[in-house]
């Protein structure tokens, strides 16, 4: 079976990450039926980012932790404190 990973960015003001990523999985399986699918949103630090992450991790709005650079573990639902 082949596996195909689709990871393209998003077409500026246009379509979101996820949105082009569809529409090319929908092409490749007029081509490739059978194959199995693994669509990963990309972003390069502009618009779309955070739509971008959060498509793949499915993080929004979940309290986590995150590793500040001078002040150690952060163990709020913020990034850095």
């Amino acid at each position: 079976m082949k596996k195909i990973v689709i990871a393209p960015d998003s077409f500026k003001e246009s379509l979101s990450a996820l949105e082009v990523a569809q529409a090319i999985k929908i092409g490749f399986q007029a081509v490739f039926p059978d194959a199995e699918y693994v669509l990963v949103p990309m972003a390069d630090g502009g618009e779309g980012t955070v739509e971008a992450l959060v498509a793949v991790t499915g993080q929004i709005g979940k309290p986590g932790s995150g590793l500040h650079p001078l002040r150690g573990q952060n163990p709020s639902n913020r990034a850095t404190g």
